[in-house]
């Protein structure tokens, strides 16, 4: 029998196991991410800014439709309205003065203009208030001043007399618009804002026209009659800015109330 010599394995020299090693994350891959997110927030706020000019362009496309819907243009008449003019003006106002004699007032009477007015003479306390007939040519002008007598203080006494409203006869009307003949013929200040209405004076269709722009304001009431062009001015400015109307103050229809044409 054989000796069977039994033998030993070699045996490795042992290895320690070394740490896993954790994977670092390169700049490559950082830089891909960055640029990853800045392309999409640009889509983003590309497509949010262009369906932004969109929305607009199509606002602007349906008011260019609507503005070139063509409008009819006004035919200027002798009647035309203050409502109709292009500026300064209150649509749709009138105001209608009745003729009303005043038993004992002072009637002032234009022979050459063929018209006539009256005044109050009686005089109002406490003050005396009253009026009296001014400066007048007949067919050129008539001025009405406005009197007081102040009872006491500075003055106490003495009679104050100053301009309330004047009357000017104009003989170059042509039947036009009212307004353009007021334009041509009545420029105190070019460039002041006037506003407009209608008013009824002596059965005619007259136009009153007010402003602010001296210091104390200006109104006018223009009356056409046949050639002529019947001028009051006062000063005053008859227009409410908050609500657009425009008033005329109660002496002065009361005023203009008393006048009429004589031919």
């Amino acid at each position: 029998m054989e000796n069977q010599t039994t033998q030993n394995p070699v045996q490795e020299p042992f290895q320690p196991v070394q740490p896993v090693q954790p994977i670092q994350p390169s700049k490559t891959n950082n830089f891909l991410v960055i640029l990853l997110s800045f392309l999409l927030l640009l889509t983003t706020s590309l497509a949010f800014f262009f369906a932004l000019q969109n929305q607009k362009l199509a606002k602007q496309m349906a008011s260019v439709q609507v503005q070139s819907t063509p409008s009819p243009i006004p035919t200027a008449t002798p009647d035309e309205t203050a409502s109709q003019a292009p500026t300064g003006d209150l649509a749709n106002q009138s105001i209608t003065i009745k003729y009303s004699s005043k038993s004992d007032w002072q009637t002032y009477i234009d022979e050459v203009a063929k018209f006539s007015l009256q005044y109050d003479t009686i005089p109002t306390p406490p003050y005396s208030s009253h009026q009296s007939l001014g400066n007048h040519q007949a067919g050129k002008s008539i001025t009405i001043m406005g009197c007081n007598t102040p009872p006491s203080g500075p003055g106490a006494g003495q009679e104050v007399c100053l301009e309330q409203y004047t009357v000017t006869v104009y003989a170059n009307y042509n039947g036009g618009s009212r307004r353009d003949w007021m334009g041509k013929n009545i420029n105190d200040y070019p460039n002041c804002q006037r506003y407009y209405a209608d008013v009824s004076v002596a059965g005619k269709n007259s136009l009153l026209a007010t402003s602010d722009c001296s210091s104390w304001g200006e109104t006018y009431v223009l009356i056409p009659n046949g050639s002529q062009m019947i001028v009051f001015l006062t000063k005053g400015y008859s227009r409410n800015n908050t609500t657009g109307k425009i008033t005329l103050p109660g002496w002065i229809q009361e005023a203009l109330s008393t006048f009429q044409f004589t031919n």
